[in-house]
């Protein structure tokens, strides 16, 4: 009988965190496991046939709300689940489902340690600048929350509460691990902690003309992923460019206030291309990938353009993204965070320079070894067993 594995998404699919279940499943699957996915919301039209096996627990609630706990209880003991995989989220309820049910829980966390704190600062000056009411409450009743430390220690005592009540917690890179094992109060060598790197897939060969063309894949959200700071480097660049457009791939609540953006900024050769299920012949056929997060893990998206040649360029916001791209200038291009004129002049230099982006491209190609899906789904399966067998 094979062993049951769990994952637990919100939308499915939505983003990068999902994009790895996805990624994983065919794999897992080929070794043994059965998986089910439990999320709120999920669109098949929009997942590839590879995960055509995978069984589906609709959550009654968001991933997050405690009132999905007996749901979710009853159908991990129904279809004996040995595994229950938090992808992100900081459940209330892991001991009470532990012991409920007997199944083992992994919390992974697919973002930088303690993002939280950027994310609602950031998310909350964006809606303040939206009224003056919203303006009052944010820097009468929230604002103080962040610049006193007082959200940040709150959040720290969440992450120590978490790592107490789960069997293992998953990171991104041991960076990640040892910062967050820091900022709770543990140790991190011979901790609960378990690196699981993002997987890559093999590239599928297909023969696409490379335009020249600037492309963005991912959610279009303010806090986190910042595309308005795309179309202002664009505003930059366009006029010296004419044989030079930018698409942008993916959806999100900033897709009207994105396009208004750019139609006000004059933009002639920005194209929105919506959500697509498919974004390989994208960066198959594109010459730069432009990421201008403040917040990015670790950038499943630069790995996959680096796979199919499209040369990545993005602030140096994280570790994450620093490991993918490091050394600057030889597996990508690093820009100091958040400056856009330096990342328009660098990525100006990028799009003028045809030698420098084809070594950058033969470079990044030579080192995608280390993000081998083989590799991560051997670390996947020793966690697993690691769990099974404890």
């Amino acid at each position: 009988m094979n062993t049951k594995i769990a994952f637990l998404h919100d939308e499915f699919p939505k983003g990068g965190g999902e994009q790895v279940t996805i990624n994983l499943v065919p794999y897992l699957e080929n070794s043994g496991y059965e998986i089910f996915v439990f999320a709120h919301r999920v669109d098949k039209e929009k997942l590839p046939l590879s995960v055509n096996r995978v069984k589906y627990r609709i959550l009654p609630y968001g991933a997050n709300d405690g009132r999905n706990l007996s749901f979710i209880c009853e159908a991990v003991r129904s279809d004996s689940v040995s595994v229950f995989v938090s992808a992100g989220f900081i459940l209330p309820y892991f001991r009470q489902l532990k012991e409920a049910t007997g199944c083992k829980t992994l919390f992974v966390s697919h973002n930088p340690p303690f993002w939280e704190t950027d994310f609602k600062r950031e998310n909350g000056r964006h809606k303040a600048s939206e009224s003056f009411g919203k303006w009052l409450e944010w820097y009468l009743l929230r604002a103080w929350k962040f610049s006193s430390g007082l959200f940040d220690r709150s959040l720290r005592k969440r992450y120590r509460a978490l790592y107490d009540s789960v069997d293992m917690f998953g990171v991104l890179c041991d960076n990640y691990g040892r910062v967050i094992a820091e900022g709770i109060g543990v140790e991190y060598d011979g901790s609960k902690f378990r690196v699981f790197t993002n997987p890559l897939l093999p590239a599928v060969e297909m023969q696409c003309r490379r335009e020249k063309r600037l492309l963005y894949v991912g959610r279009l959200t303010y806090a986190d992923k910042r595309v308005d700071r795309l179309l202002r480097i664009w505003a930059k660049l366009e006029p010296l460019f004419p044989e030079w457009c930018v698409k942008i791939v993916g959806e999100g609540p900033e897709s009207t206030l994105l396009k208004t953006l750019s139609c006000n900024m004059g933009l002639k050769r920005v194209e929105f291309c919506g959500y697509s299920k498919d974004v390989a012949p994208y960066y198959k056929s594109s010459e730069i990938f432009c990421l201008t997060s403040t917040i990015e893990a670790w950038g499943l998206v630069l790995v996959e353009a680096q796979n199919y040649g499209c040369v990545p360029i993005a602030f140096d916001c994280s570790a994450g993204v620093g490991e993918i791209l490091s050394p600057d200038g030889v597996n990508g291009i690093l820009v100091k965070p958040f400056d856009e004129d330096e990342y328009a002049a660098r990525l100006s230099e990028l799009m003028s320079d045809d030698a420098l982006r084809e070594r950058i491209r033969k470079n990044a190609a030579e080192n995608l070894s280390r993000f081998s899906i083989d590799i991560t789904v051997a670390q996947w399966k020793s966690a697993l067993d690691s769990l099974i067998n404890s």
